[in-house]
């Protein structure tokens, strides 16, 4: 990834242990706004200055309507409480998941299935060979929340042929 994306790319910039938790929990709130409102179609970068080095882009993004106050509040009094290293392990793990998941090298899957998505770094061909995609325009990120209005039929869509 790194040799993809640069040093900065949020996967690279995670693996060091206690740099990223350290500036997260300075404002968990902040972390979780950010996160959760970040409407990018490229990958996320993330400066040297750290994540949280411009707060008032963050404090003053409109939330979507599909997110309230109360959510963020709710999600950053949860990592107040564990910090974030849990969820900053999964991307520190990469190589020990392909290991674990070896054994299933070229597994096909069975069930109906269909990629949601408007990320274009994730329709990779070697992506869209493996599963059956549609692509929502739009909805970068959270495509299940931002146009649940489309959802429905997609879901529908899988279902019935």
């Amino acid at each position: 990834m790194r040799a993809l994306f640069g040093d900065d790319y949020y996967v690279c910039r995670f693996q060091e242990p206690g740099k990223t938790e350290a500036e997260f929990a300075k404002s968990p709130e902040l972390v979780m706004k950010a996160m959760l409102t970040g409407r990018s179609d490229k990958p996320l970068i993330i400066p040297k200055e750290g994540f949280l080095a411009f707060p008032e882009a963050i404090v003053t993004k409109p939330l979507p309507s599909w997110l309230s106050q109360q959510d963020i509040d709710y999600y950053a009094s949860k990592f107040e409480k564990t910090g974030f290293t849990g969820a900053l392990n999964y991307y520190r793990n990469f190589n020990l998941n392909w290991e674990l998941t070896a054994a299933w090298t070229g597994a096909q899957i069975k069930v109906p299935v269909k990629f949601i998505t408007d990320l274009p770094f994730s329709r990779t061909p070697s992506t869209l060979e493996v599963l059956p995609a549609t692509l929502v325009s739009g909805c970068p990120r959270y495509v299940h929340k931002e146009d649940s209005f489309a959802n429905p039929s997609l879901m529908i869509s899988l279902l019935v042929p």
